[in-house]
C-alpha cells in the first residue's frame, strides 16, 4: 500500500454511543423494564458515570424511545415503537420459522391482503422467515433482529412457544397470526380451531359415524392443538360410545399413503376422515378413489380447509370456508392500534368460519343398509 494512500473512513464509537446501544438493546429484549431503574442504579449496572448515562439517554430521547421529564422516572415511549428508524415510516415486520417456499401465497391468503392493505396505508413491509428461529432456543437470533427493527411492530406467522414467550417477555409490540400456545399472553387472530373440532366431530357423529380418524400434521402448531381438543371434546360428552384414530401424517404422501393403508384393513376401520391439512386432504381423497373407494359411499371425508384450485378441480370436498376478509380487517385494526402506542389486550380474537358439506360426507354404509 503506498504511504500517501487516502485514508479509510473510520470513527471509533464513544462511551456514550455504545452505552446507548447497549440500552437500546436491554430495552428491545426486556433486560430493562419500564419504567428505567434511577440513574444511579443504571450507571452502577453499565459500569459508567452518571452524565455519561445522561448522554446515553438524551440518544434514545430523541430516536423517539424514551420519554423523560423533570422529577419523573424515564419512560419507554411505546406510542414510537412502531416506526422505521430509516423512513420514519410505520413499519410491519412478519417473523416465521419456516422458510419462505413452505409458506405459499394460496396457503395464507390474509399475508397478501396484508400487504396490500398495509401499502394502501403507508406502512411499510418487511419479511422474515428464518428456520434458525423453529428451534428450542431462539432468543439470540430474535435480539437481533429486533436490534435491527428498533421500532417494528411483529407479526408472528407458524409461531413456536418459545418465540411468542419471548416477545411477551420483551414487551415489543407484537400480535400473533394464529394461536398462543399455553400459559402465553399476546394479542393474537386466528379462526376458531377449538370450535371448528368441534363442529367437524359432531356433524360426523350425526351422520351416524362411529369410527374416526384424525389426519395430523408432523409439526402441530398452536391452532391444530385447539382444533384436536375440541374434537376430543366432543367426542367426550356425546352419549354414544365413539373410535377415533389419530393418523400422524410424516414427512411425504408416501408416508401418509403406507398409514393410511393400515388403518383402513383394520376390522373396525374408520368411516369418516377429518384432515387438519388441505394437502393431506388432497392426499387422502386421491388415495381413496385409486383404492377404487367411493367418497362418500364408502367413506366420508371433511378437509378443515381447502386451497381455492382444489374447490374449482374437484368435487365439492366438505370443509370449512377461510374468512379471510373478516381475519385481515381485523388484523389491520389491532396492528394499527400497536403502531399507534395503543393498548391491546393480550388475549385472543377468534373468528368462527362456515361449513361447508359438499359432497363427501353421508351416513356409513351399515346406516344406508338398515333404512
Amino acid at each position: 500500500m503506498s504511504a500517501h494512500a487516502a485514508p479509510l473512513p473510520f470513527r471509533r464509537r464513544s462511551l456514550v454511543e455504545q452505552a446507548a446501544q447497549a440500552l437500546r438493546t436491554a430495552l428491545l429484549d426486556g433486560t430493562l423494564a419500564d419504567p428505567l431503574p434511577g440513574e444511579h442504579t443504571l450507571s452502577a449496572q453499565l459500569g459508567i458515570s452518571r452524565p455519561t448515562l445522561r448522554a446515553a439517554l438524551a440518544i434514545l430521547a430523541r430516536e423517539g424511545l424514551l420519554a423523560a421529564a423533570r422529577g419523573r422516572r424515564t419512560r419507554l415511549n411505546r406510542g414510537r415503537l412502531g416506526t422505521d428508524t430509516k423512513t420514519g415510516q410505520p413499519l410491519v415486520c412478519i417473523v416465521s420459522p419456516q422458510a419462505r417456499s413452505v409458506i405459499l401465497p394460496d396457503e395464507h391468503p390474509v399475508l397478501l391482503q396484508l400487504h396490500a392493505r398495509f401499502a394502501a396505508n403507508g406502512i411499510a413491509w418487511e419479511e422474515v422467515f428464518d428456520r434458525k428461529l423453529a428451534g428450542p432456543r431462539p432468543e439470540a437470533r430474535l435480539r437481533e433482529l429486533a436490534a435491527r427493527h428498533p421500532r417494528a411492530c411483529w407479526l408472528m406467522l407458524a409461531s413456536t412457544a418459545p418465540m411468542q414467550r419471548w416477545f411477551a417477555q420483551a414487551g415489543l409490540p407484537a400480535l400473533v397470526l394464529g394461536t398462543c400456545h399455553a400459559d402465553i399472553r399476546l394479542p393474537s387472530i386466528d379462526i376458531n380451531y377449538r370450535a371448528m373440532g368441534w363442529h367437524a366431530a359432531g356433524v360426523m357423529l350425526k351422520h351416524g359415524h362411529r369410527q374416526l380418524a384424525l389426519v395430523l400434521p408432523a409439526q402441530m402448531l398452536a391452532g391444530d392443538l385447539a382444533c384436536v381438543e375440541g374434537v376430543h371434546s366432543y367426542i367426550a360428552q356425546a352419549p354414544t360410545p365413539t373410535k377415533l384414530i389419530e393418523v400422524n401424517a410424516g414427512p411425504d404422501p408416501r408416508t401418509l399413503r403406507l398409514k393410511l393403508d393400515r388403518v383402513l384393513a383394520l376390522a373396525d376401520r374408520p368411516t369418516a376422515i377429518f384432515c387438519l391439512m388441505q394437502s393431506h386432504a388432497l392426499t387422502t381423497l386421491l388415495h381413496l378413489l385409486e383404492q377404487g373407494r367411493r367418497v362418500p359411499g364408502d367413506i366420508s371425508l371433511i378437509a378443515r380447509d381447502l386451497h381455492s384450485l382444489m374447490e374449482s378441480a374437484m368435487p365439492d370436498l366438505a370443509h370449512y370456508s377461510r374468512p379471510v376478509n373478516r381475519v385481515t380487517a381485523r388484523a389491520l385494526r389491532l396492528t394499527q392500534a400497536l403502531l399507534a402506542g395503543r393498548s391491546v389486550p393480550a388475549q385472543p380474537s377468534l373468528i368462527n368460519p362456515v361449513f361447508l358439506p359438499g359432497r363427501t360426507l353421508a351416513a356409513p354404509k351399515s346406516i344406508k343398509a338398515a333404512t
